[in-house]
């Protein structure tokens, strides 16, 4: 697990797991939150209904403009949907390790241009369209078809990957790059 490594690494201080408002509420007034990661899930999303999406809502009207917020693939589908993107769910996922291809270089990255990386992806539902103000930093290629695979809105300090960065140590550094913003 990415945050109990950076942990015993001493490169952050403490982390909170918030399921439930009650959690939410607890975890700011008990800590200086200084990031917010909306993490990955076994389930997927469809544009009528997706669970548990009112304490992701509730956590990024707390911290929009204030802290980095950073989604992870369901959490990446989740602050686009809130934020007026659309996604489409597939009949089939896509699961495996691609090729992303950097669009534009942003601080959440710090790659080159055209730069390739390998990352770990595992979902349903793909990104249709992002949101308005947000551009798109991150493609892949599957099946001869182009993936949005990373959005940002820098100005507002949000972004979301539909990869897994935490699942290699090679991408680890993208995470390590969030948690200096």
């Amino acid at each position: 697990d990415y945050l109990n490594l950076r942990k015993k690494e001493k490169k952050i201080e403490d982390f909170c797991v918030v399921k439930t408002h009650n959690q939410f509420n607890k975890c700011i007034k008990n800590n200086n939150v200084t990031a917010l990661i909306l993490t990955g899930s076994p389930t997927f999303i469809n544009q009528d209904s997706f669970k548990d999406f009112s304490i992701n809502l509730y956590a990024i009207n707390h911290f929009k403009n204030k802290i980095p917020i950073l989604g992870i693939c369901y959490g990446s589908q989740i602050i686009n949907i809130l934020n007026g993107g659309t996604i489409n769910h597939m009949d089939k996922s896509i699961s495996g390790y691609y090729d992303v291809n950097i669009i534009e270089n942003i601080n959440l990255l710090n790659l080159k241009k055209n730069q390739k990386l390998s990352c770990a992806f595992n979902f349903y539902d793909q990104l249709k369209t992002i949101p308005k103000n947000y551009k798109i930093t991150a493609s892949f290629t599957y099946n001869n078809k182009k993936y949005i695979c990373g959005f940002a809105n820098e100005k507002e300090k949000i972004y979301g990957l539909l990869f897994h960065p935490e699942t290699n140590k090679k991408t680890h550094k993208i995470l390590d790059n969030f948690l200096m913003l």
